[in-house]
């Protein structure tokens, strides 16, 4: 099921679509505060909710209709869930209808057919069946990877399994390099759904001392793992600077593959922003310059950038972290367009001197809440030993509100260099949660999770895999989105 044209409006009728590409057809279960069992059906595109609407509109058929309707005090918007085996029947908890279940009208396969409402009983088109969200690899549950650098010019790409309780398992192995052959200083790690097959695929960025540059895709596969790298761009010596780079991914023109972005810092202080399209294989197109900030204006050292549905129209945007060497920040948001570009910066948080420094900062985004809006999550080092989570929460324009702090941990717990965040939903409940690398000066590493709330924060910090000293320095570590 799809919102026509992917529409926000109230009363968009809802129809039958292609799963892949369309931000209308990602849906949400949310238990409802009436009761009984039933549950809200939330667009994670609109925010708003599967409804039955009895009411009479002009220039809309006579009478009940399946649309798309606010989920506050819409008495349509309550359906249960009735399990057949490999599907399952939606029922409208109305009990003035006679016909109470969803069905593709007449049982077409045709795009664009009409949810209409029909008995229970011998109707072809009612069977419905839940497709894995496209956030994870083959099942909705999302997993952890991990790029690791070693002394001898080696890198392995671990993969951390989450299992039902969010916590990681131990970790596989979908990639090993031969000795000599990478300079993880200059390479950088990031995942998405490049070929838009729904299953998460990750892009390695291969960096020299001398300034060459590749591209790898991994593509993801059913069982959960990664295809043999594929290079699909590359640039000779002096062109690319991986220890310049920084690397995110997202739909930002919503077609239902996500591209690459990255954010490069030039020595005379100006900055740009480059976007690959990926082709129907996941491969790298030649980048184009999106944005860029003059000379003299930017510390990349002391900057970010992360990608989420800041505005939840459906593409993906990219948050730019301006620091500088005074502690000073600002955020900006690039939204993501129709066409093949992004919307001019728009700034909105903002603090003076003294306040942020970005080299203490490591940011991630998600939709943490599960309301259809993504977040970002800062994770900040003191000079203390110790660390803060704050969550920005996105308005509807995409700019950020004031942070409030969802986690802390006290002096001298944590050594920030050796540490790391990044997102994902570990434990499938439709919200994503904070995965947390926690390392220390002697090797010794733990993976934790904090998982989002509905209302907002985060559980308590939840310890799965961890190892002793001397095994995994986080130094050389890359978590996408770090």
């Amino acid at each position: 099921m799809e919102v026509a044209d992917s529409s926000s409006a109230d009363g968009a009728p809802v129809q039958q679509g292609d799963c892949a590409g369309q931000p209308g057809a990602r849906w949400l279960v949310r238990s409802s505060s009436a009761g009984g069992g039933a549950v809200l059906l939330v667009n994670a595109h609109s925010g708003k909710c599967l409804a039955v609407e009895t009411r009479t509109a002009p220039g809309r058929p006579a009478g009940p209709r399946v649309e798309q309707w606010g989920c506050a005090d819409h008495p349509g918007v309550n359906f249960l869930l009735d399990s057949r085996e490999e599907h399952a029947w939606i029922r409208t908890t109305l009990s003035s209808l006679t016909a109470p279940c969803l069905e593709v009208e007449n049982a077409t396969t045709r795009s664009g057919a009409p949810i209409v409402l029909a008995p229970c009983e011998e109707q072809k088109g009612i069977a419905f069946r839940q497709r894995p969200d496209r956030t994870g690899n083959e099942i909705r549950q999302d997993d952890l990877s991990a790029l690791y650098g070693y002394d001898d010019g080696a890198v392995t790409l671990f993969r951390f399994p989450a299992n039902p309780s969010g916590g990681f398992e131990v970790p596989r192995t979908p990639y090993v390099s031969p000795t000599g052959t990478w300079n993880f200083r200059e390479s950088g790690l990031t995942t998405g759904d490049f070929n838009g097959d729904g299953l998460r695929d990750a892009a390695l960025f291969k960096g020299a001392a001398d300034g060459s540059a590749a591209l790898l895709t991994l593509l993801g596969t059913k069982g959960g793992g990664y295809a043999a790298p594929v290079k699909t761009w590359e640039r000779p010596p002096g062109n690319w600077w991986g220890s310049q780079t920084k690397l995110t991914a997202g739909d930002y023109d919503g077609d239902g593959r996500d591209e690459l972005a990255a954010f490069y810092g030039y020595t005379d202080g100006s900055v740009s922003l480059w976007r690959s399209e990926t082709s129907a294989q996941g491969g790298f197109l030649t980048p184009t310059v999106q944005w860029s900030a003059p000379k003299g204006t930017w510390h990349f050292d002391e900057s970010h950038f992360v990608s989420g549905d800041y505005n939840a129209d459906g593409r993906q945007d990219i948050l730019l972290f301006k620091g500088t060497r005074d502690g000073s920040v600002t955020f900006s948001t690039l939204l993501g367009t129709d066409g093949s570009g992004f919307s001019a910066p728009h700034t909105s948080w903002s603090r003076p001197p003294g306040n942020w420094w970005g080299h203490e900062a490591r940011l991630t985004a998600g939709d943490y809440d599960g309301d259809g809006r993504d977040e970002v999550v800062a994770f900040y080092g003191y000079g203390d030993g110790s660390v803060s989570l704050w969550r920005f929460a996105a308005d509807a324009q995409g700019g950020f509100e004031v942070p409030a702090v969802v986690w802390r941990a006290p002096p001298g717990t944590w050594t920030f260099r050796h540490s790391h965040t990044t997102s994902g939903d570990y434990d499938a409940d439709g919200r994503q949660d904070i995965g947390l690398f926690k390392g220390e000066n002697n090797g010794v590493a733990a993976l934790l999770t904090l998982h989002g709330k509905a209302e907002g924060g985060f559980g308590n910090p939840m310890r799965s895999w961890e190892r002793p000293p001397g095994s995994w320095y986080g130094d050389h570590v890359e978590l996408p989105g770090t």
